[in-house]
C-alpha cells in the first residue's frame, strides 16, 4: 500500500504523457484545434467538436476501446488523437482497429457508402516507432503506382517524440518539448499546453477523480531508453544497480518498484530474443 506522500509524489511527477491528463489538456477545443492545424495544415478546422475519453463498442462480443481525444470537423471527418507511452509493438494494428471503430459508426442501416467520411488516427508516441521521421503521414496508395492514392479517407499520422524535431513546425516542437520536459519555446501551442498542464495538475477535483494512487501514475515515458540501457549494459559498462538507480530517479519509483520494473523489462528482452530465433 502506497503512503499518501508517495501517492502525492507520483501525482506531481505525472505529466502530459499520462493518458488521462493528455485527454484533459488536448481535449480543450482551442488546444486540439491548434494541434490539428499544425499536424494537418491542409485541412480546415474552423468548426470543430471535441470529446475526450470516448468509449466505443460496436458489438457485445467485440473488443471495446476508449479513445483519448476525438474531434469531428464541419464535414463530419473524424480525428482520433492518442498518446502512446508504452511500446507494445502494435501501432499499425491499433491504428487499423481505431479506424474501423470510428468508421463503423458513421452509417445507419440502408445508408449509402458515399456518406462515409475521412478518419484520421494520430499517435503521439513516447517511443521510437518504425520511422526516422518526427512526423509521418500514411495513406492508402497503389503499390504499382506510388503517386496514385486510393482516396478512401484513411489517414494515420505518427508523431515520434524521440526523433529529431528540428524539421517540425514551431507548434509541434512546443508539444514535443512539453512531453520531453524541456524548456518550451514561445509557440502558441507550446505555451497553451504548458499553462493547461499546470491548471490540470493544480485542480484538486481532477486529482481526486483520477485516483492518483493507481499504477497509471508510474511514468513509462522513458521505457524504451531504459530497455536499451539494459540490453546494452555490458557494452556501456553499466551494472544492474546503476540502472535500477536510474529508473528510480527517472520514473520516481521506490527501489523495490524499480527492481521489479527492471526484471520485467529484462524478461521482455529475453522473450524478444527468443521470438527472433
Amino acid at each position: 500500500m502506497l503512503s499518501e506522500a508517495e501517492k502525492e509524489r507520483r501525482w506531481q511527477a505525472s505529466g502530459l504523457e499520462n493518458d488521462t491528463i493528455f485527454g484533459l489538456v488536448m481535449g480543450r477545443k482551442d488546444i486540439c484545434k491548434l494541434f490539428l492545424e499544425s499536424a494537418i495544415p491542409d485541412v480546415d478546422f474552423t468548426d470543430l467538436e471535441v470529446t475526450t475519453q470516448k468509449g466505443i463498442v460496436n458489438h457485445y462480443h467485440s473488443k471495446s476501446v476508449r479513445l483519448d481525444v476525438v474531434a469531428v470537423d464541419e464535414q463530419g471527418n473524424h480525428y482520433d488523437i492518442e498518446i502512446q507511452v508504452k511500446n507494445e509493438h502494435n501501432v499499425p494494428q491499433r491504428s487499423k482497429f481505431y479506424h474501423s471503430m470510428m468508421t463503423n459508426r458513421m452509417l445507419e442501416q440502408g445508408e449509402n457508402y458515399q456518406k462515409v467520411k475521412a478518419t484520421y488516427v494520430i499517435f503521439v508516441c513516447m517511443f521510437n516507432v518504425n520511422t526516422e521521421e518526427a512526423l509521418s503521414h500514411f495513406e492508402m496508395i497503389n503499390r504499382n503506382n506510388l503517386s496514385e492514392k486510393l482516396n478512401d479517407g484513411t489517414h494515420t499520422i505518427l508523431l515520434n517524440v524521440n526523433a529529431d524535431s528540428s524539421k517540425l513546425n514551431e507548434n509541434l516542437q512546443g508539444l514535443v518539448q512539453v512531453l520531453r520536459r524541456e524548456s518550451v519555446n514561445q509557440s502558441q501551442l507550446g505555451q497553451k499546453l504548458s499553462r493547461a498542464l499546470k491548471e490540470v495538475k493544480g485542480d484538486m477535483l481532477v486529482k481526486n477523480q483520477l485516483g492518483y494512487s493507481s499504477d497509471d501514475m508510474v511514468l513509462y515515458g522513458r521505457q524504451e531508453n531504459i530497455q536499451m540501457m539494459i540490453a546494452d549494459k555490458e557494452e556501456l559498462g553499466l551494472s544492474e544497480k546503476t540502472i535500477v538507480r536510474f529508473i528510480m530517479k527517472t520514473l520516481y519509483l521506490t527501489e523495490e518498484e524499480a527492481e521489479a520494473l527492471y526484471d520485467e523489462m529484462l524478461e521482455d528482452l529475453e522473450k524478444q530474443k527468443q521470438n527472433q530465433k
